[in-house]
């Protein structure tokens, strides 16, 4: 594979071509143009060049013309361009640094210079990507922070109490500790390390680094789990939770994916749809089988507002919520998609909200595979 920098010489003069070729051609990919109009195509090309070295004074579009194109492409906006002149009148050397060329080589050329100034701006751009690079893994390490806090401040505050509760209420009672208050705790507990191991797959998921192991697991037994554990909480907000069962032909609803998403996934559906429900309101799972899907809907009464239906599975997106991180409806999708299907959302005033959650069943082929 090729390694060396590509190097773009544009000259209508083939003797300036040639010398600058065996100047440079030990040490770069050599491509050539010989006017304006070439020079813009080979710039646009795949891979494009490192660098150009371009020649002012030739027919049809000059080299400034050429620069102002190449400047005002944001494809081409970044290649340094090093102008190639006879003219000693200072005031075009402004204007060309002024269109955003990098330098100047003047001819004759002297050949030491012109390697030294090819391989030092070449060294610019390539400190510059790495800055950009660098720059990018801090944004998204700001962002990994930015998220574990959101969830430190926002959903961790409700297993916490629960332990916090339990603490205080033996104190404050004398009370010793009961096998059940210690189950709440440990199950308010093993919550909040879900909520961060979860957080930090997220980012893994992102990232596209995320190992992935999935299994076979029973979609319909998780919601069985999902539901049961959210009771309490249903019954506290006096919103009925209707679980609509598959029908009796449905053979499974197995499907391939790991556990601990998938109870995440459905968590954070039910959650948003359950804070979005008013008192007496009903929120509504059914599980059917289309072909070689799982389909999952997941119905409320609430309406989405307007402004954010386009960004309901955008991050952070939180208008109308009492509390939470704004990730949840995001990382459900995200996780959907991971599984090998997607989330969809329909939302109007006859209908409330309608989660369509589509999963690849697990079949005998599948399995298999």
């Amino acid at each position: 594979m090729e390694t060396r920098p590509r190097l773009l010489i544009v000259d209508d003069q083939p003797d300036n071509i040639r010398l600058l070729r065996h100047a440079l051609e030990n040490e770069y990919l050599i491509h050539t143009a010989k006017d304006g109009l070439s020079a813009l195509a080979s710039a646009r090309e795949d891979p494009q060049p490192d660098i150009i070295l371009l020649d002012i004074m030739m027919p049809g579009m000059d080299g400034f013309e050429v620069c102002r194109h190449l400047k005002g492409d944001p494809e081409t906006a970044l290649i340094p361009v090093i102008f190639l002149t006879s003219l000693v009148d200072p005031m075009h050397e402004v204007a060309g640094l002024e269109l955003g060329a990098a330098d100047y080589l003047t001819k004759p050329f002297n050949l030491p210079v012109v390697r030294a100034r090819v391989k030092t701006h070449l060294e610019i751009v390539k400190n510059h990507r790495q800055l950009e690079n660098q720059n990018w893994q801090l944004l998204e390490s700001q962002k990994l922070r930015d998220e574990l806090e959101s969830i430190t401040r926002h959903d961790l505050k409700s297993p916490l109490a629960v332990i916090l509760g339990f603490i205080q209420l033996m104190l404050h009672e004398k009370m010793s500790p009961s096998q059940i208050f210690l189950e709440q705790m440990e199950k308010a507990g093993l919550q909040m390390l879900e909520m961060i191991n979860g957080s930090l797959d997220l980012y893994r998921i992102e990232q596209g680094v995320y190992a992935y192991h999935p299994t076979g697991i029973d979609l319909s037994r998780l919601m069985d789990r999902v539901i049961g554990e959210r009771h309490i909480t249903a019954r506290r907000r006096q919103v009925q939770i209707v679980r609509i069962m598959p029908d009796a032909e449905m053979a499974s609803s197995q499907i391939m994916a790991e556990e601990l998403l998938g109870y995440s996934m459905l968590a954070n559906l039910l959650d948003n749809a359950l804070e979005a429900t008013p008192k007496g309101g009903k929120v509504t799972l059914s599980l059917r089988c289309e072909k070689d899907w799982l389909v999952l809907k997941l119905t409320n009464p609430g309406v989405v507002p307007e402004a954010i239906r386009d960004r309901f599975f955008d991050k952070f997106v939180t208008f109308g919520k009492r509390k939470g991180s704004g990730i949840g409806t995001y990382s459900a999708r995200l996780i959907a998609r991971l599984f090998g299907g997607d989330i969809t959302m329909h939302t109007d005033e006859t209908e409330g909200t309608v989660l369509t959650i589509r999963l690849p069943a697990l079949t005998k082929k599948t399995h298999a595979e």
